[in-house]
């Protein structure tokens, strides 16, 4: 009985103390004053402004619906990136799968109806105001993203690959509602490419690398 006795003890012992995981309220929230102060801060710099409220683009239905199905996009991807992360929370990535698919389709189709075939064609200063709004997207929208990053990390990472791509999409379709919402460029195709596919994009070139450092980060507080 002692031996019993000893054994359990020097087994409990050697556990370690759960860690509680944050409510994904509260990352999401968190995520989301991160990203409105970078918008204040910026707007206040001077640095891309918003359209004033008289602006005639708040009246049109296809500017509107890209605003509409980007925020759709990042509500949903940021939903579903930490959620993924939880035991026992799949509904709830489920439903943050749908709600961004739903927003990705509301935004493509809108920016598609809004490009005709023939501006399709970019030529080099086009090429180069588009990179420009993409990057400025990832700008405003990737501390949020490592926000949702830092989570996973510290909850139960399984998917990291997918898992940090849904936050970073996330997190630069935040950025990219203010592009939209500032930038002066009307062509449709630029719109397309530079605002409502911005999150994908930048998603396909960071996903491997902030994926790895966001394993990283697991691995080292898993021996803490």
């Amino acid at each position: 009985m002692a031996n019993a006795e000893d054994r359990i003890r020097t087994l409990t012992q050697s556990l370690r103390p759960v860690r509680p995981i944050p409510p994904l309220r509260a990352v999401v929230a968190a995520g989301a004053m991160l990203w409105l102060a970078i918008v204040l801060a910026s707007q206040w710099l001077g640095d891309s402004r918003i359209r004033p409220l008289d602006h005639p683009d708040w009246s049109d239905p296809g500017f509107l619906s890209i605003l509409a199905g980007l925020a759709l996009v990042a509500l949903g991807a940021t939903i579903a990136a930490i959620a993924s992360s939880v035991p026992g929370r799949a509904a709830t990535t489920r439903a943050g799968l749908a709600c961004a698919a739903l927003g990705g389709l509301v935004a493509i189709t809108s920016g598609l109806l809004a490009t005709p075939v023939a501006d399709l064609g970019f030529d080099v200063e086009e090429i180069f105001a588009c990179l420009s709004c993409i990057s400025h997207s990832a700008i405003l929208g990737i501390l949020s993203a490592l926000v949702s990053c830092g989570f996973i990390a510290y909850a139960v990472l399984r998917r990291p690959g997918a898992a940090t791509s849904l936050a970073i999409i996330g997190g630069v379709a935040l950025g990219a509602i203010v592009v939209h919402a500032s930038c002066e460029a009307t062509g449709g195709a630029h719109r397309l490419v530079s605002h409502v596919l911005a999150p994908l994009i930048v998603a396909a070139v960071l996903t491997l690398p902030v994926s790895l450092a966001t394993r990283l980060l697991s691995n080292r507080l898993r021996r803490d």
